[in-house]
């Protein structure tokens, strides 16, 4: 009796009732009965693309349909960015706290890479960096972070080090995978005290 299908990335598709959707979510039902392209493709029988992984996909319906997903940390940060698209605040603020309950430094340097949004998160996730600072500087994701990220975490209060030598010694392994190179060496140098 399912009338509409969701199409994961890799097209695997994900069936679902649009009432249940509109029911959950004012974006699903904008989305599934308003006048737009979507609501007539779902009228002709035609899936509509969801750009997310099956298991956020499937999650995101686990959770609409009454259920608890659980999911692995990028499947719940692609599930997070879902919730706030689709107007599920109860999911996005139930994920988030799931995150921050079992914050780990891996799991904080993760965090802080993806692109936009998630502002409670990412500072919860610098304070953990800035906490387990020398074990997070030799962490291959570390680089990852870009200079503005680590010059935020260098310049907090409550940064965690033996020495002040290990936060020349975190610029430095940061200089040797990051991307952003040697034109933010100066301004991440400001924050050691030499």
């Amino acid at each position: 009796l399912c009338d509409v299908v969701l199409k994961s990335n890799h097209s695997a598709e994900h069936r679902a009732h649009s009432a249940v959707l509109s029911a959950a979510s004012k974006f699903f039902k904008n989305l599934l009965g308003g006048s737009f392209l979507e609501a007539d493709r779902v009228q002709q029988g035609q899936p509509v693309e969801i750009a997310a992984s099956a298991a956020a996909v499937s999650a995101l319906l686990d959770y609409i349909y009454g259920g608890q997903p659980e999911v692995n940390l990028e499947a719940g940060l692609e599930l997070l960015r879902l919730a706030e698209a689709y107007d599920l605040p109860k999911l996005a603020g139930a994920i988030e706290a799931g995150f921050r309950a079992s914050l780990d430094s891996s799991a904080a340097l993760k965090i802080l890479q993806v692109a936009q949004g998630l502002h409670d998160l990412k500072a919860a996730s610098e304070e953990k960096v800035a906490q387990e600072f020398e074990s997070c500087s030799q962490h291959p994701d570390f680089g990852k972070l870009r200079a503005i990220q680590l010059a935020r975490i260098l310049r907090r209060e409550d940064l965690s080090v033996s020495r002040e030598e290990s936060v020349f010694r975190g610029i430095l392994n940061w200089l040797k995978i990051s991307k952003e190179g040697d034109g933010s060496l100066g301004m991440l140098l400001q924050f050691v005290d030499f």
